[in-house]
């Protein structure tokens, strides 16, 4: 009986250890765009004038999905502007893979993150919109990171076989109003 429930034990132990998953997330091309798409020079935004901001978000790997629970991305839009878009309505970008949440850090930077709710499955790749406000004239910066956090999943660990390409940085400049 002692052998039993040893093995009993042992085989509950190794069956819920975490799986190891190897994915690459990918985060690219930052860009500012006005509410038509047009492409916006990001040294000359204009305070008071709706602004989009553009990326890709992927999962590279073709083999493998990103599974929920395993990152996070965030995005911090800097001193000079602040988010238009609802994160809880229909506007909000990838509803279907990602939870939003906004917050401001101690320096008043807005901070956007999306929480994978459900497997981004490989191969994916979207292009992401925010919609923003520039609120005062000068420049600041505006950064995204895909952070692997293995914070919600009980059964995978994900790994990024390429961090380099996690983080999108974008400065802009915005000027007083042109009237």
């Amino acid at each position: 009986k002692l052998i039993t429930l040893l093995l009993a034990v042992l085989s509950l132990s190794a069956y819920t250890q975490r799986r190891g998953v190897y994915t690459d997330l990918l985060l690219e091309r930052l860009q500012f765009t006005d509410m038509q798409n047009t492409s916006l020079n990001a040294g000359m935004l204009e305070v008071g004038k709706l602004t989009k901001i553009h990326f890709k978000v992927a999962n590279a790997n073709p083999d493998n999905a990103v599974p929920a629970g395993t990152c996070r991305l965030k995005l911090t839009l800097g001193t000079n502007c602040f988010l238009v878009t609802n994160l809880q309505g229909t506007d909000a970008p990838l509803p279907d893979y990602f939870r939003w949440t906004q917050s401001t850090d101690p320096f008043n930077q807005i901070i956007i993150s999306g929480e994978l709710y459900r497997d981004l499955p490989a191969g994916f790749a979207a292009d992401v919109e925010f919609t923003v406000m520039p609120s005062k004239a000068g420049q600041s910066i505006i950064t995204g990171h895909m952070l692997i956090t293995n914070h919600k999943n009980p059964k995978f660990i994900l790994s990024d076989l390429k961090t380099d390409n996690n983080i999108i940085t974008g400065e802009y400049t915005n000027l007083a109003p042109l009237t």
